[in-house]
């Protein structure tokens, strides 16, 4: 038999912590795995070594337009914090992503930060894969409550404590037709759309503007995302 090569047992586990700060959607930062003797990720995930203390791994979900803001955000990062070797990885968001998130997690090689969805955060928390932020610590890069809007920032707490810091947002716009929506008396009296907040009253406004065209009375872009119809509510 041939002789086996000793591996070097993984450091304790300081406590599960995946997104240092998961900025919400998401996050920024990051951290890293370097094997010891060996530079790369994937070297450190067989060896067991401890992760260099300068690496910061992120990982994210954007593409497209957001992909490049958030890369240009990481260069004005790397830029003021020269002692920091920051990894990003950029994935497809979705069911998948979380799943690697949670695995990578679980297998005590998560990433330092990391974007996600606000909607995820209670689960994620809940099952001690979100480490808490201290208010101090937010305060000092001037991360306070005053400087976000009151529905994320809410949203971004578990158990009253924050767990994330809010990103971004995705507004929805509602285009209509002036003349449809002048004949299912939709219009006040200055000619703009009246109140239709709330799902009762959009649903009403479908349908009065439905009675008018005999067709559909709304549609909304999927975007390849079948939970994208249910959002506007």
């Amino acid at each position: 038999m041939r002789d086996r090569i000793p591996t070097p047992s993984p450091p304790a586990p300081s406590r599960r912590r995946v997104l240092r700060g998961g900025l919400a959607v998401g996050a920024t930062g990051a951290a890293a795995l370097t094997a010891t003797g060996c530079g790369s990720t994937l070297a450190q995930g067989f060896t067991g070594g401890a992760p260099s203390p300068s690496r910061l791994n992120f990982w994210n979900p954007f593409t497209g337009g957001d992909g490049e803001r958030m890369l240009a955000m990481q260069d004005a990062y790397r830029a003021s914090h020269r002692s920091v070797d920051l990894k990003s990885a950029t994935f497809l968001w979705g069911n998948p992503y979380y799943t690697k998130l949670t695995l990578a997690t679980l297998g005590d090689r998560p990433p330092q930060a990391a974007v996600i969805h606000l909607s995820k955060l209670p689960t994620l928390a809940e099952a001690g894969l979100l480490s808490e932020l201290h208010p101090e610590d937010l305060a000092r890069h001037g991360l306070t409550e005053d400087k976000f809007d009151a529905r994320p920032w809410r949203k971004s707490q578990f158990n009253g404590k924050p767990h994330a810091v809010p990103l971004d947002t995705h507004p929805f716009v509602l285009y209509f037709r002036t003349d449809i929506a002048e004949k299912a008396g939709l219009l006040d009296g200055k000619g703009q759309l009246a109140d239709v907040d709330g799902p009762d009253a959009f649903i009403d406004a479908l349908r009065a503007a439905k009675e008018v065209t005999g067709a559909w009375g709304g549609s909304i872009a999927s975007v390849k995302d079948a939970s994208m119809q249910f959002r506007i509510f």
